[in-house]
């Protein structure tokens, strides 16, 4: 991405004149600063820029990486809508392409292998009706890896930013104690260009997953998914423009790791499903050596696969709890009492409007954490009660099953229409 906006300037640069530069021309400089202040402060540290630690990022951003360097307006500076605004849009599609693209070409196809199910024991149900169970079986498997890209997909979006946050946030002066978020932070309301990126990145992100959501299966939860993401975008975008991006990046922090361990123990979930489909086909088949050696390996993996997706879920069910309903709330608190100590919110009705805006909207997330912990204890009960865990969130059960049993009535009719004739 920086060097592909290396080129995109270098272009922009040769056709602008040289007293004024376009505004296309400052969203690419702007982003591409950001995005590589961003991950210099991942990979490396952010206290020296000297000697070796700097020589990947001079290779990979040429001499004006040293020139931005110098122009302290690029690199700590304050909001600007006008041009934060196309970088967001900017970085959005970036990453929007770039989740479809390693979906689709990486994910995928390890989906596929994961999942993949042996056709053993298939050659009876063939013989009686090859169409229907071709089709059922596509079906099925395209269901399930959709299911399982999207889950790893979001397991790496969601370990990616939070290592991210963790780097970045964890580094600034203003990190704990809490009222270090609003001293001098409407007076003063300007921020690093890493710090910046990451809070821009993690716009554009839920931009993009916005569009993800629209566009997946359906599933239980989808519209407190979809309000959950709008209110995300709007909280932080309203947290950025009047200047309360110190809060703003607490939260971010707050919110990503619990969903990690969510997504893996979704995957080891999934792929034990799999193991107990392709165990029933191996079962209803012919019985040999090969097949009970093949039925064995099956019943392993699927218990493994089975526990792992259960301690995970116990995981994430503690994380959730620590980081949503302990820490997010206390943030809460802060941001509605313990901002108004250093902030006069009243001295203009824009920042008034703002600030209130932000406390209806962190109070919107808060009851969606709620809602989500009380579906964790149904699964929770599930698990104590039936010994495994089961994905509340996803499409139901008994849509697919009327749809196969309305497909296979069709095919029903179809071959005796055809034995009539």
């Amino acid at each position: 991405l920086s060097l592909s906006l290396s080129l995109s300037l270098k272009m922009s640069s040769s056709s602008s004149s040289s007293s004024a530069r376009s505004s296309g021309t400052v969203v690419l400089e702007e982003t591409r600063t950001i995005v590589v202040e961003t991950l210099r402060s991942a990979l490396f540290s952010s206290s020296d820029d000297d000697g070796k630690k700097m020589s990947f990022f001079s290779l990979l951003n040429s001499p004006q990486r040293f020139m931005m360097k110098k122009d302290e307006k690029m690199l700590f500076r304050e909001p600007s809508l006008d041009v934060d605004v196309k970088v967001v849009c900017v970085l959005s599609v970036a990453l929007f392409v770039l989740n479809k693209t390693v979906k689709v070409f990486l994910v995928e196809p390890i989906a596929r292998k994961c999942l993949n199910s042996s056709s053993l024991g298939e050659e009876e149900d063939d013989k009686k009706n090859k169409k229907k169970t071709k089709r059922r079986k596509e079906r099925m498997m395209k269901k399930a890896v959709q299911k399982f890209s999207q889950s790893a997909l979001e397991a790496m979006i969601y370990l990616s930013f939070f290592l991210l946050g963790l780097r970045i946030v964890k580094t600034q002066p203003w990190f704990w104690p809490s009222f270090n978020w609003w001293k001098n932070q409407t007076s003063d309301s300007r921020t690093s260009a890493d710090f910046r990126g990451y809070y821009l990145l993690y716009v554009a992100r839920y931009v993009a997953e916005i569009i993800s959501v629209g566009l997946e299966y359906d599933r239980k939860d989808k519209r407190e998914m979809l309000l959950h993401h709008f209110s995300t975008v709007f909280l932080i975008g309203i947290s950025y423009a009047y200047g309360f991006t110190r809060v703003g990046g607490i939260i971010m922090l707050l919110l990503d790791p619990a969903d990690v361990p969510l997504h893996v123990a979704k995957l080891f979930k999934y792929v034990a499903d799999a193991r107990k489909i392709e165990l029933n086909k191996k079962r209803s088949g012919r019985s040999n050596n090969n097949r009970a050696m093949a039925t064995q390996r099956a019943i392993t993996v699927g218990k493994r696969c089975q526990f792992m997706a259960d301690v995970l879920f116990g995981v994430f069910m503690v994380t959730f709890f620590i980081t949503r309903l302990v820490m997010y709330p206390y943030v809460v608190y802060s941001s509605h009492f313990e901002c108004r100590k250093f902030v006069n919110v009243e001295r203009n009705l824009a920042l008034l409007i703002g600030y209130w805006s932000c406390i209806v909207l962190l109070y919107i997330v808060l009851a969606l954490q709620a809602y989500w912990f009380y579906l964790i204890l149904k699964v929770a009960i599930k698990v104590v009660t039936k010994g495994e865990a089961e994905d509340v969130r996803s499409d139901d059960e008994g849509e697919d099953e009327d749809e196969d049993d309305t497909e296979d009535s069709d095919d029903e009719n179809e071959l005796e229409g055809k034995k009539k004739k």
